[in-house]
């Protein structure tokens, strides 16, 4: 249940993505050609979802897989607003940096691939006009059980509490342990999570 939702499909955007592989080092030459390839990728992005929807709020998101030669994983840059060589080189010494911590100046950079994420906004409905969650039973503990935490450094006595007896409003903050039928959410120490107007549970990290 917490993975396919029928009000996840009603708030989706029309969503289509396309993968095409191409090789090539980062250089100009390569780079047109790589912005031809886009271009082509939109269009048939843009024909496939016109056989179901109005395309007139479409929306591009380029993306290059791009990696040092040799190298067997590659990291997904965006690639919208690339127009030379320094702006690929940058995107991709950015992301690589934030996943590995290091960058090498010794390898040529390579793209591997091309993706496309192309959504349509869709027309959602309106969550305002349904009926509060109305809870049964009281919002108190069902019981208590040592969780370790990491950021406490050691186990910790925890309140488990019964997702369907937590009143729109309801506050507590971390740690915490809340179970229901189809998923358990983990309050860490210091966290706080409030229940909203239809019990959607919104957590703030600290």
């Amino acid at each position: 249940p917490g993975n396919f939702s029928s009000i996840g499909m009603l708030l989706a955007d029309a969503r289509l993505d396309l993968v095409q592989t191409h090789v090539a080092n980062v250089t100009a030459e390569a780079l047109k050609d790589v912005e031809g390839l886009i271009q082509e990728m939109q269009k048939r992005a843009r024909d496939a979802l016109a056989q179901e929807f109005s395309t007139d709020g479409i929306q591009f998101e380029p993306l290059a897989e791009m990696r040092y030669r040799g190298q067997m994983h590659s990291v997904r840059v965006p690639f919208g607003g690339v127009t030379d060589v320094a702006d690929a080189l940058a995107g991709f010494n950015t992301i690589y940096a934030q996943r590995y911590g290091l960058l090498t100046d010794e390898r040529p950079i390579e793209i591997i691939g091309l993706r496309l994420i192309a959504t349509i906004p869709a027309d959602r409905p309106s969550l305002e006009s349904i009926i509060p969650f109305r809870p049964g039973g009281s919002p108190e503990p069902t019981r208590h059980r040592d969780v370790y935490f990491r950021r406490a450094g050691k186990s910790v006595a925890t309140p488990v509490y019964d997702r369907a007896s937590l009143p729109p409003g309801f506050q507590i903050e971390g740690p915490a342990v809340i179970e229901e039928f189809s998923s358990t959410t983990i309050v860490m120490p210091e966290d706080t999570i409030r229940v909203g107007h239809l019990g959607e549970l919104h957590l703030t990290h600290r």
